[in-house]
């Protein structure tokens, strides 16, 4: 580890509770029995002062209504460069019982307003209070700030558990069931607060460090503190000492539980297992999301040093959903989706595959990675449960208002249901063709992903994107007709595009990408693209550019072959010359690619004709003239090569 070290917390400057009353009566007796027997791999010794050195605190500030500490909280003599107190500290920890999860979903109304409804049962609340920043739910209760109080509310009701004076910005908070412990960015940004409070309100620890704490984690009356992004600071509620430290040279800014498991990190994890001293090395067992090139970068946790605001804002529309689970003993993540305002597109680890696209009502800003499903919330208030492999919708609810910011916290959905999706290239399609701008930058991922398919319906699809009347973007449609314009498969569905719009009523014009279907075609080597696309050259409502890639595709299609349809292709090429001999500029290659193919062909007389006739462009004259000498008398050469 290269830089200072941060000193440690020593226990007479972490701060105390508001009682010795409060403190027997809110950690059991059974746990102090626990903690004493798990001790012996610490030292019983270390405890026991410890422990009389947290009453003696106590008592100290008794009058005070709970301990503070003031400057310096940490011992800068910690050393611990071989890992060996960070892997005692692992082998004698045990996870405690899991704490209860209220399914929940939160909104922020405006500056003022906060509503919640517990997703099991409907129950709905509302809880008016100025907010400064944005509210978090942690477990059982919800923790805002406002007006200098920093704030504690049931899940369930939404009554207020408890309030206190407080100053600053809220970065995160944590609850296992008996503790709250909350970390709050000082309004220069160069401090934090970091406070353990109990359900009634009691003070269980203060501690005041000139550094940036995370998203900490409470659990068993340790509380897991990140620390600069560098590191995570273990520290023991119960005892009011540090215990060890998670060093890693990758940043460390949260602290989150998942079922028994413990994990460090942001924009990747470490379990807190038997291998977590590795971690400063590099190692440990990590769990990475594979890279991504996608428009926005999105991430799967923000920098926990960062406070959250109390509206929403890109980084929260624009995220990752990711929930670690552990299978032969590794860590690792299977699934796990992007929300992209709208859209969300489900993808499958180890290589990042997108497997399935939903598009929402309204931008999600908010998400949780359950068991088997992805828990969204939106700007209209709506919450969708989508399944994890299939991307279905399985269950859907509303806060009943619309909110500037949200957050959801829900494992299942209450009332799941059986529901199927369409095929992925339909699912693309809905997500492309959604006009709103700021699903762009991910639209050109997804169409990248369309264009990667092979097959005809992908084909239709891309033919459909380029429409002249789509409903994508113009960058968009214009990027799809291009992608249609280079394939090399699909050519089955584009030749019965092509016929079908040839019964569209007389003069209307095509609302097919006309140019990128010949060029795509022209590598086909499909006989009857040749018939379909020489009927088109006729056609009165094309454009110069469609002109010109129809007749190069034509040309480059053309063989030498005697049956019934190539004698029919010949008449529409030779009408084509007829009514095209002296073209406009933006026509001359039309003219010249129908004047080769009619070479190949051997009708060497409508291209003599042609040269010889009154045109006055003396350019096109001496091409045609040019042409008939690349093809003397006699000699027939196929189309040219699919370059």
């Amino acid at each position: 580890m290269t830089g200072p070290r941060p000193p440690r917390i020593r226990p007479w400057e972490a701060g105390g509770a508001a009682s010795a009353t409060s403190l027997t009566s809110r950690w059991s007796e059974r746990r102090l029995a626990n903690r004493l027997s798990a001790a012996h791999g610490r030292g019983v010794r270390r405890w026991v002062w410890g422990f009389v050195t947290v009453v003696a605190t106590l008592l100290a500030v008794a009058d005070c209504g709970g301990g503070q500490t003031r400057g310096h909280p940490l011992d800068s003599s910690w050393s611990d460069e071989d890992g060996s107190e960070l892997a005692a500290f692992q082998k004698s920890f045990r996870v405690e019982a899991r704490p209860r999860l209220v399914p929940l979903a939160i909104g922020v109304v405006d500056d003022g307003t906060l509503i919640g409804k517990v997703l099991s049962t409907g129950q709905r609340w509302r809880f008016e209070h100025p907010l400064e920043g944005r509210p978090v739910i942690a477990g059982s209760v919800v923790v805002g700030m406002g007006d200098r109080r920093l704030f504690a509310l049931d899940a369930e009701t939404g009554e207020r558990l408890w309030e206190r004076p407080a100053v600053g910005y809220l970065r995160g908070a944590s609850d296992d069931g008996a503790t709250t412990l909350v970390s709050i960015e000082s309004l220069s940004g160069r401090r934090s607060t970091v406070l353990a409070i109990e359900r009634n309100g009691a003070p269980r620890r203060q501690i005041f460090l000139r550094a940036s704490i995370g998203r900490p984690l409470v659990t068993d009356a340790y509380a897991f503190l990140p620390y600069n992004r560098k590191m995570v600071l273990i520290f023991d509620l119960l005892e009011g000492t540090e215990v060890a430290r998670v060093v890693a040279d990758y940043p460390l800014s949260h602290a989150f539980r998942v079922g028994d498991d413990i994990y460090f990190g942001e924009a990747d994890a470490v379990r807190f297992d038997a291998s977590i001293v590795e971690a400063r090395r590099g190692g440990g067992d990590r769990v990475i999301l594979p890279a991504h090139g996608f428009a926005l970068r999105p991430q799967w946790r923000l920098p926990g040093s960062m406070p959250y605001p109390t509206a929403a804002t890109r980084d929260d529309a624009v995220q990752f959903l990711a929930r670690p689970s552990v299978s032969d003993g590794a860590a690792r993540i299977e699934r796990y989706a992007l929300s992209h305002y709208a859209l969300v597109v489900g993808l499958e680890a180890p290589l990042g595959e997108t497997r399935w696209v939903h598009r929402g009502r309204a931008a999600h800003l908010a998400g949780w990675a359950g068991h088997r499903t992805f828990a969204l919330c939106d700007t209209g208030g709506g919450v969708t449960w989508l399944d994890a492999r299939t991307g279905a919708v399985v269950d859907e609810d509303d806060l009943g208002e619309a909110v500037v910011a949200c957050a959801v916290q829900s494992e299942d959905p209450p009332n799941p249901k059986q529901a199927d999706n369409a095929p992925l290239v339909e699912q693309l399609m809905v997500a492309l063709t959604d006009a709103r701008p700021e699903l762009e930058p991910l639209q050109w991922d997804l169409l990248g992903e369309l264009g990667a398919f092979s097959g005809d319906e992908p084909a239709k699809a891309l033919a459909e994107l380029g429409a002249v009347d789509s409903q994508a973007t113009t960058a968009v449609a214009v990027a799809a007709r291009e992608l249609l314009g280079e394939r090399r498969s699909g050519f089955a569905a584009m030749v019965a595009l092509l016929r079908d719009d040839a019964r569209r009523p007389a003069l209307t014009p095509s609302r097919l990408p006309i140019a990128a279907l010949a060029r795509a075609l022209g590598r086909s080597r499909l006989a009857p693209a040749r018939m379909v696309l020489a009927g088109r050259l006729n056609d009165p409502t094309l454009g110069p550019d469609q002109a010109v890639a129809v007749a190069l595709a034509v040309e480059r299609l053309t063989t030498e072959l005697e049956d019934l349809e190539d004698r029919r292709i010949r008449r529409h090429l030779v009408q084509f010359l007829a009514t095209h001999s002296c073209p406009e500029p933006e026509l001359a290659e039309a003219t010249l690619a129908v004047a080769r193919a009619l070479l190949v062909l051997g009708a060497r007389r409508a291209v003599s004709q042609a040269a010889r006739g009154p045109c006055d462009r003396a350019a096109m004259k001496a091409s045609l003239q040019a042409a008939m000498r690349g093809h003397p008398p006699g000699i027939r050469t196929p189309g040219k090569p699919d370059p």
